[in-house]
């Protein structure tokens, strides 16, 4: 298995989380790296990952993340070094996607729900709850034929995006790459 040398953007629960991190000024033997995790809307809900001396580099190494709460987060890794001093390293944020083996909810992307409610509303499907369905404060029932259009258009563009970005995480062909070659003229 490779294992990623920077912080995932995704991780699911109840998987294995694991990725390595090198730091020029920092080394394993002098410093201990920590990750703190904060969820982005409920800063209360937190958690913090240590990091091990894998060899010269940082080591992240989760096992059992099934307590974990889904969400967007952002995170902070900090070094200490022996005097206890700590030094903020990187921040970022990291989305934390439910466990498959233990979800009930619809697991649909807000772009994937609000394209099917679009498109059944187009094609004169809908029901009466689903012609009332609210996206960013507008019911579908009130929007223009030309803005129901501008709507598909945007959330159809965000879910080619998020299923370019799911092949690309799975090592196959998100269709983004375009291949070309240059040959000298003569």
């Amino acid at each position: 298995m490779d294992i990623p040398t920077s912080e995932p953007t995704k991780l699911t629960i109840g998987d294995y989380w694991t990725w390595e991190k090198t730091l020029d000024d920092y080394t394993p033997t002098d410093y201990d790296l920590s990750y703190i995790f904060y969820l982005e809307k409920t800063p209360s809900t937190k958690f913090t990952i240590n990091a091990t001396d894998d060899s010269g580099s940082f080591l992240v190494a989760v096992t059992d993340t099934n307590s974990y709460t889904s969400g967007d987060y952002v995170w902070t890794s900090f070094v200490t070094d022996t005097n206890n001093y700590r030094t903020t390293v990187e921040n970022g944020r990291t989305e934390l996607l439910p466990n498959p083996a233990s979800v009930s909810a619809d697991q649909r992307s807000h772009a994937r729900i609000c394209l099917d409610a679009i498109k059944l509303v187009l094609e004169g499907k809908a029901s009466k709850d689903i012609l009332s369905y609210t996206i960013n404060g507008r019911q579908l029932q009130k929007m223009t034929y030309h803005d129901l259009l501008e709507a598909y258009s945007y959330f159809s563009a965000q879910v080619s995006k998020e299923e370019s970005e799911t092949e690309s995480l799975n090592g196959r062909d998100s269709g983004m790459l375009i291949r070309c070659t240059f040959e000298e003229a003569s």
